[in-house]
């Protein structure tokens, strides 16, 4: 029978190394937890909506344009082809959304109020306009 022996030294040695990378293990994962907490945190809303013609088909390519009335950020975004839009990462604040396009009415929307965290909807719905083209020199 083989009986091996642990010196008192080297078994202490082991525990403390031991001890020491199941602290450095607890340590990372908490600095992993705590940072996608803080990465979650949102500073910013946004505003959506849709944008359709008079007969309800949805009109693509219109721009919209949200501007802070405090601040006069502006943040501009087009249509997509199912008639919606998305204006993201906006400060809290009010604002002020237009929308255009070419061969329809312009219409402005006020008072919308952006917060932290939540969306705003804003849909419109805007009536044919005669387009008048310019001369060009």
């Amino acid at each position: 029978m083989l009986v091996t022996q642990v010196r008192p030294r080297a078994a202490a040695r082991t525990r403390t190394q031991i001890v020491r990378w199941v602290g450095a293990a607890v340590l990372l994962i908490a600095s992993l937890v705590g940072s996608r907490d803080v990465a979650a945190q949102e500073t910013t809303g946004s505003i959506r909506g849709a944008v359709t013609a008079a007969d309800a088909t949805p009109l693509v390519g219109a721009v919209v344009t949200a501007t802070n009335t405090e601040t006069g950020l502006v943040r501009n975004t087009s249509v997509a082809t199912d008639g919606t839009y998305v204006i993201r990462l906006l400060p809290s604040g009010v604002y002020r959304v237009t929308v255009r396009r070419i061969g329809s009415q312009q219409q402005e929307r006020t008072g919308i109020r952006v917060t932290v965290g939540a969306t705003a909807s804003v849909n419109f719905s805007l009536a044919d306009a005669a387009a008048q083209l310019g001369a060009v020199t």
